[in-house]
């Protein structure tokens, strides 16, 4: 899941449908990039991290694009980025399913796709 600031919206419902169908899917591994300009844009950063702490099967990342801050990844999205983070997440490295989520401006979805 690809989240660009306000693009997090739908990705609450989405990950609550996946929380109360995640054992008869095919997703081992959930994974929310979250990009935002500075650290107080994070918006429910306390419970996505509280839900990625709760569920061995979801990871949050945040991601900021103007301010570094600890905890968090710096930079635009792009290929690099990408494959770093998401490499860093065992359960992901061994997915045999990928699949993304896109949500954010039209300039974010772009470079995602990418």
């Amino acid at each position: 899941m690809l989240a660009g600031g306000t693009g997090i919206t739908p990705m609450v419902r989405i990950f609550s449908y996946l929380q109360e169908n995640i054992e008869r899917l095919k997703f081992k591994s959930v994974v929310l990039l979250f990009f935002n300009q500075e650290e107080k844009d994070i918006i429910w950063r306390a419970e996505w991290t509280a839900l990625a702490a709760k569920f061995n099967w979801f990871s949050f990342i945040p991601v900021l694009t103007r301010q570094p801050a600890r905890e968090c990844l710096q930079g635009r999205i792009d290929c690099t980025l990408l494959k770093d983070s998401l490499n860093a997440i065992e359960s992901f490295k061994s997915a045999k399913v990928r699949k993304a989520i896109i949500c954010g401006t039209h300039g974010f979805t772009v470079a995602c796709e990418k």
